[in-house]
């Protein structure tokens, strides 16, 4: 395989196209993103088993994230706590 083809490869994470090369720190996150938590050290876990995407809240609602497929579950995150920004899947795509 050429180089050309290697750099155009997607990388998955939970079947998401991640949309950076390396887990962030959630500040870092742009408002409105999707991602998902790989690890919250303000809550001492090196490793998160939860598969659930996530949307950044707005700039103005401070370190809020909403489950994408229901709004009414919401989480609070550090700034800390990494996370790994994804494409959010399309439906009927």
């Amino acid at each position: 395989m050429s180089n050309k083809n290697a750099r155009n490869e997607q990388t998955l994470y939970n079947g998401h196209v991640m949309t950076a090369r390396y887990p962030m720190p959630f500040d870092k996150a742009f408002p409105g993103s999707f991602f998902f938590i790989r690890s919250e050290p303000s809550r001492g876990l090196r490793y998160s088993n939860d598969k659930t995407l996530y949307r950044k809240g707005r700039e103005e609602e401070g370190f809020y994230a909403v489950d994408a497929s229901d709004e009414a579950r919401a989480i609070c995150l550090m700034p800390e706590d990494l996370v790994v920004t994804v494409r959010q899947h399309k439906q009927n795509a």
